[in-house]
C-alpha cells in the first residue's frame, strides 16, 4: 500500500502539481507514496517549510529546480541565497541557531533567518517518515541528500539522477488514417509509436515541446496504465512525468525508473 504524503511544488515548476492532481502516486525506490494534496508555493525556503508545518504530511514530495549542492529555492524572499551548499551544510549543522553571525554568513536578515529557524524547527519536529525531492541531478549526490535530509529531519530522502521532466500534452481526436501514422514517425523524430492498430499511441517531447497522437481511446487508456500508473485521466490534457535516459524519458510506470532513483539511507 502507497504511504501516505502532500506534494509541495515551487511556482517554477507549477505544471506538477497539476500532474499529482491526475496522477496522485509517485514511485520511491521501494514502494510508492500516495499524494493527498498537491499545493504551489512561491520559491523560497521559509513558503515552503510554513507550508509544510501547516498541513503536518506523514510524508513529504517537493518538486524544484535541482543540483548536485541542493535544490535551487531561495533561503528568504528577495534573498539571492539558495538552499545549496555551503548554505545548505550551514543550515543542515546549525542546530536551529539564530546570530547576526549566521544571517550574514548566509546573506539574509536576522529576521528571515528567525522565520527560517523556527519553522524548520517546527518541520523536524513532525519527524518526517521521507521526503522524495523530485529535482534534476540530486539523486547522484548522496552527501547532499543527506544534509536535506539532516536539514527536513527525514527518515529517508530520495530524488532522481538524471534530469526529470513534468509536462502536458494534447491527445486530440483519435485519428485512424494510415497515412497519417505512416507520416507520424517522420515528422516527430524523438518520438515513438506504441501499441498495435487500432490502439496506438504517438507521444514524443523534445526540449520545451510535445506531441501526441491516439488511435483509440482505448488505446490512450492502456497507454496512460502502463506509463502513468494510478492515472485518473478523463478527458483534456495528459499530465505527464518521468527521468531522462539519453533521448528517452522513462516514466513512473517503465521499467528502469526506479533504478534512476538515489536514496538515503
Amino acid at each position: 500500500m502507497p504511504v501516505d504524503a502532500i506534494a509541495v511544488v515551487v511556482v517554477e515548476r507549477g505544471v506538477a502539481a497539476k500532474y499529482y492532481s491526475q496522477v496522485p502516486v509517485e514511485p520511491i525506490p521501494a514502494g510508492l507514496v500516495g499524494i493527498k494534496k498537491a499545493v504551489l508555493v512561491q520559491s523560497n525556503l521559509i513558503a515552503l517549510l510554513q507550508k509544510v508545518a501547516t498541513t503536518r504530511p506523514p510524508n513529504l514530495v517537493v518538486v524544484s529546480h535541482g543540483t548536485g549542492s541542493g535544490i535551487s529555492i531561495s533561503l528568504a524572499p528577495k534573498s539571492e541565497s539558495h538552499l545549496v551548499s555551503p548554505h545548505l551544510e550551514t543550515l543542515a549543522n546549525s542546530d536551529g541557531k539564530v546570530s547576526a553571525e549566521l544571517a550574514k554568513e548566509l546573506d539574509i536578515s536576522l529576521t528571515d533567518l528567525r522565520a527560517l529557524q523556527a519553522s524548520a524547527q517546527r518541520v523536524r519536529g513532525l519527524k518526517l517518515g521521507r521526503v522524495d525531492f523530485r529535482a534534476c541531478i540530486l539523486g547522484e549526490f548522496t552527501d547532499t541528500m543527506e544534509l536535506l535530509r539532516t536539514f527536513f529531519g527525514a527518515g529517508a530522502v530520495s530524488a532522481p539522477k538524471q534530469l526529470d521532466e513534468f509536462g502536458f500534452v494534447s491527445p486530440g481526436t483519435p485519428t485512424v488514417n494510415p497515412n497519417a501514422w505512416a507520416e507520424w514517425p517522420q515528422e516527430h523524430p524523438f518520438g515513438k509509436v506504441e501499441g498495435d492498430p487500432p490502439n496506438r499511441v504517438g507521444f514524443e517531447t523534445y526540449g520545451k515541446k510535445s506531441a501526441m497522437m491516439i488511435e483509440s481511446r482505448a488505446g490512450l487508456r492502456a497507454w496512460l496504465a502502463a506509463k502513468l500508473p494510478g492515472s485518473r485521466y478523463k478527458q483534456g490534457r495528459v499530465f505527464y512525468h518521468g527521468v531522462h535516459s539519453g533521448s528517452e524519458l522513462v516514466m513512473p510506470g517503465e521499467v528502469g525508473y526506479r533504478d534512476m532513483l538515489g536514496q538515503v539511507p
